[in-house]
């Protein structure tokens, strides 16, 4: 199954205040949401933790939470962006956040990459939810790769003894270059096998899917910034054939690169 076949987007909201805010509700979805600006009292089961922006937090499904306003903050100074997503991916995501940040909030090293990514997945839901459905699974999971950047960050000191964080920061760097894994793991003193395990556990994807995530988003970024051919963007992303290319593109987006490309110049 590839990454982006479960994700069940239901909701993408933007409020500018905390009493626009919905009151106490048990969730039936689960949700990621960002504080860009302002103050707020987040219950969870009943129990209060203050939030000042910016910062991530997110809902389980089954579980109640509320917002409250924070006494000394004005409501009308509030920017408060939330996602809400059904299916495996999301569930991982949570799973993932509380494991690494028991608090239920991550105050975030780069906000304005997060908070670019989920008013880019308002804007196309406000445009047209259906319509532009795989430009905001696209989104999410940008969003999910920006958390889990986040989190590596949050960890102060830890070890990369088989040189983990520095293959997929080298990925994020540079998709399109070659990469033998058989070899890097040799190089790591491991077995390809073992390898590709280290590197699920701590990106909970294998070495070469990670990579085409990275390939097929940089990609989608080629396609919607830049006014070159498909077939000429197709040979600069390192693609042998532009049918391979739009197979590609297809197979994560469920739209052609030129398709992508109109959606994008209509909105």
């Amino acid at each position: 199954m590839f990454v982006f076949e479960d994700v069940d987007l239901r909701a993408v909201h933007h409020f500018f205040s905390a009493s626009s805010i919905r009151n106490t509700c048990t969730m039936r979805l689960n949700s990621i949401e960002f504080l860009k600006s302002g103050s707020l009292e987040f219950l969870i089961d009943g129990k209060a933790v203050e939030l000042h922006a910016p910062v991530i937090f997110w809902m389980k499904r089954g579980h109640t939470y509320s917002f409250r306003e924070v006494p000394e903050c004005k409501a009308a100074d509030c920017e408060h962006i939330f996602v809400d997503c059904s299916g495996f991916i999301s569930e991982r995501i949570i799973q993932l956040l509380e494991e690494k940040c028991p608090s239920m909030s991550l105050s975030p090293a780069e906000p304005k990459r997060i908070c670019s990514t989920m008013a880019d997945m308002c804007r196309y839901y406000c445009q047209d939810k259906i319509k532009y459905y795989p430009e905001l699974v696209s989104c999410y999971i940008r969003l999910v790769l920006l958390l889990e950047d986040e989190l590596k960050q949050q960890k102060k000191g830890g070890r990369d003894s088989y040189n983990i964080k520095h293959l997929a920061d080298e990925m994020c760097r540079e998709p399109f270059r070659e990469y033998d894994f058989k070899k890097l793991a040799s190089s790591a003193g491991v077995s390809s096998a073992h390898f590709c395990r280290l590197f699920r556990q701590m990106h909970h994807i294998t070495p070469l899917e990670f990579l085409r995530v990275r390939r097929v988003l940089a990609a989608a970024e080629a396609v919607k910034k830049n006014k070159l051919r498909i077939k000429e963007i197709a040979e600069q992303c390192g693609y042998s054939s532009l049918i391979e290319f739009s197979r590609s593109f297809k197979r994560y987006f469920g739209v052609s690169p030129r398709e992508f490309r109109n959606r994008e110049d209509n909105i």
